[in-house]
């Protein structure tokens, strides 16, 4: 295996390296560009503070992660497919619900992380409820929520 820097025109910069298999023929791969501090590299995370639900991105997309920190009401941090929220007591859509994580009074819950982000068809909104079959809006709000997507 040997590798070399290359430089694609756009201000990255690229490994290439030549694998070699036992048969002695080679094939080129590229690895991701190196690590950047310009912003056209970045994901701006959306935040908000005493909310009970959060719009990450009105329209399709990925959720990379998303996190809350709950006050004095225990719930759940909802990843819902939805450009909004649905109104106070309606019922979630179980299909719309791409992911769920407990909240405990007073502590943080945290979603997404992976390496592959998760898809939204729709939108991307965070929900704060006490149940994960109608969106109960809880007596507190959560005291920070974040989500970063693109």
């Amino acid at each position: 295996m040997s590798g070399t820097i290359v430089d694609p025109g756009d201000g990255t910069k690229a490994q290439q390296v030549t694998l070699v298999g036992s048969g002695g023929g080679g094939a080129a791969a590229s690895t991701a560009a190196a690590p950047s501090t310009a912003a056209a590299n970045s994901i701006t995370p959306v935040v908000g503070s005493a909310v009970t639900s959060l719009v990450v991105k009105a329209s399709p997309g990925n959720l990379y992660s998303a996190s809350m920190v709950a006050g004095a009401t225990a719930g759940f941090l909802i990843a819902y497919n939805a450009i909004a929220a649905p109104s106070g007591g309606a019922a979630l859509t179980a299909a719309l619900i791409l992911g769920v994580a407990p909240v405990a009074a007073n502590d943080f819950a945290n979603l997404g992380g992976n390496p592959v982000p998760d898809r939204f068809s729709v939108g991307i909104t965070l929900l704060f409820s006490t149940s994960t079959t109608t969106y109960t809006v809880p007596a507190n709000a959560a005291l920070f929520m974040r989500g970063a997507a693109a």
